[in-house]
């Protein structure tokens, strides 16, 4: 039972002298004490800001109702809102065990477990709540906050065509790649959430690229990736030594979809990589990539960009990026016969 499996619930308190609610409520409750009544009561208490009277009153509900996650989610919001923020995460935590679909429960769990310094586990309350409600203004918000983070490579370019460069930035394993965008004057704006970006955390990436790789105008996300750390994977295989490039294509209205293997046979291919850099090394319209890898050849790989539109497709289609084979030497390769 709740009462039994939680620590931030007193056996059946009383309600406070100093907790005095509305007549009619409270000889009800005389009268007749029921689950729903505190509730009632509760939530008087809460409108009013009286917190500490609140949770009382949710706590009252809970002796008698164990495991309804809608007042347990109030009582743990009462607890937070009074500054009790250790008690307010066992109560939010259980509310989200009771019902993980709803939005609000994670919010503010998240945001108790950040004031805690737990950043971790903040992050993904938030996550939990966008994937609940992807146009989340909270969850958005808090997941672009001011953080520390190991910044490990950058780049430049107006993704949005305002004629302000924005930049992008590739942190640590288990951070988001950053994208800020240029306000003006010296401004800039983190808008990882909201651009699509805060998902993808999976390696270390470093030399990203902002530029445009399906000539539609619109500046894409290129990230190589490569551990610093290469002992871990035998042990941990969620930290692999090796890790393949990542694209974001740019949709036109400041958010980013990231590709997979539409994207062409190059962007699979896994190496411990550092760093990259674009140029358009055949003349045939599209920027091409090289690749530098850790205690390896360096990768070229050709984008089919400009042959797909050739062929039927459009600019702004999912560029094609096609690994040459061997890699070195570099502009003797053979470009391989298919990006399929």
């Amino acid at each position: 039972m709740l009462l039994t499996a939680a620590a931030w619930l007193s056996a059946a308190p009383c309600i406070s002298a100093s907790c005095t609610g509305p007549s009619q409520l409270e000889e009800k409750l005389r009268a007749q004490p029921t689950a729903k009544a505190y509730g009632d009561l509760g939530t008087w208490f809460g409108a009013r800001r009286q917190f500490g009277c609140a949770a009382e009153a949710f706590e009252k509900a809970l002796t008698m109702e164990p495991g309804w996650a809608r007042i347990t989610y109030l009582l743990g919001r009462s607890l937070y809102s009074s500054g009790n923020t250790q008690e307010a995460i066992g109560a939010l935590r259980q509310s989200v065990r009771l019902d993980s679909k709803v939005l609000q429960p994670h919010l503010i769990l998240g945001a108790a477990l950040d004031q805690m310094k737990n950043t971790s586990e903040a992050e993904t309350e938030w996550r939990a709540a966008l994937a609940i409600d992807p146009k989340s203004t909270a969850a958005l918000r808090s997941l672009s906050k001011d953080r520390e983070m190991a910044g490990m490579g950058v780049g430049v370019g107006d993704y949005d065509l305002d004629s302000h460069l924005d930049i992008v930035r590739t942190h640590f394993q288990n951070q988001s790649t950053g994208l800020y965008h240029n306000l003006g004057k010296g401004q800039f704006e983190d808008v990882t959430a909201q651009a699509g970006l805060a998902l993808e955390r999976r390696f270390i990436n470093w030399g990203p690229g902002l530029v445009d790789l399906d000539n539609d105008g619109y500046p894409d996300i290129l990230l190589v990736a490569g551990t610093v750390y290469p002992e871990l994977e035998p042990v941990y295989p969620k930290y692999p030594r090796r890790g393949p490039l990542i694209v974001f294509r740019n949709q036109g209205n400041g958010k980013f979809v990231e590709l997979g293997e539409e994207a062409g046979t190059g962007i699979s291919a896994r190496h411990v990589s550092r760093g990259c850099a674009f140029g358009d090394f055949d003349n045939d319209g599209d920027l091409d990539v090289l690749i530098m890898n850790q205690n390896e050849a360096p990768s070229l790989l050709r984008n089919d960009a400009s042959r797909a539109a050739d062929a039927g497709g459009a600019a702004g289609d999912a560029p094609r990026v096609c690994a040459l084979s061997p890699p070195s030497p570099l502009l003797a390769a053979t470009p391989s016969p298919s990006c399929s």
